[in-house]
């Protein structure tokens, strides 16, 4: 079976990221990793799930609305290149990355995000970028 990699971060875009992977789960027949990745900070510690739940709250309630399978993985590091080593993953065969157009760190600025962009010149899988 195929699989979509959701990258979330809690930003209000999730939402939108996760209504796109639901839906081409739905047209696919696809499973669903969601994929949230925290930036490397030195000496600080991990978060515990309480603290991560507000992030994948929302796109794991979408993805049980529409009767998506999926799973879920916190990693550490540098995000476009954690979420590129997790699309190469070969217990994963991903057909599709869907990551928003900005994260929760990015202005408002009218252009996308360093990470979708790193992930638009880079990625071997698919992307789509929710605006």
């Amino acid at each position: 079976m195929a699989w979509i990699l959701l990258c979330v971060d809690g930003s209000p875009g999730s939402k939108r990221t996760a209504k796109m992977a639901r839906d081409m789960a739905l047209s696919f027949s696809s499973q669903v990793l969601v994929l949230h990745v925290l930036p490397v900070t030195p000496g600080s510690p991990r978060p515990s799930e309480n603290e991560l739940e507000p992030v994948f709250h929302v796109p794991i309630e979408i993805l049980q609305a529409g009767r998506v399978m999926y799973e879920t993985k916190v990693l550490i590091g540098n995000p476009s290149e954690m979420i590129l080593e997790t699309a190469n993953d070969e217990n994963h065969p991903f057909s599709l990355i869907v990551i928003g157009a900005k994260g929760a760190r990015c202005s408002e600025a009218p252009y996308i995000g360093s990470v979708a962009r790193e992930l638009l010149q880079h990625s071997n899988v698919p992307v789509i970028v929710v605006p």
